[in-house]
């Protein structure tokens, strides 16, 4: 993990914006592959659950309530962009 942090460190980024970023394209991926609103509801609350019930218990290092909050919220802005993008949310 070391020398992770240290290549991503020599990129100019931090390991934060990196986890940040593959829960958002995680999501949009996932709609993009299944593209429907059961889709973006789905990634809502299994994704709030695996944050806010299983990662508070059981990740290590321990995980605060703004990390989880930080990581449901990359994978709702992954799902929402998607659904833009692919015409299943219209604004």
């Amino acid at each position: 993990m070391k020398r992770l942090a240290a290549f991503v460190a020599a990129l100019g980024t931090n390991l934060t914006f990196v986890a940040s970023m593959a829960h958002v394209f995680s999501a949009f991926a996932l709609v993009a592959f299944l593209p429907s609103w059961w889709t973006v509801a789905a990634i809502a609350l299994v994704a709030g659950v695996k944050e806010f019930v299983f990662d508070a218990r059981e990740e290590s290092p321990k995980q605060t309530f703004a990390d989880n909050l930080l990581d449901w919220s990359g994978y709702l802005a992954g799902g929402f962009l998607a659904a833009w993008h692919f015409g299943i949310l219209k604004l």
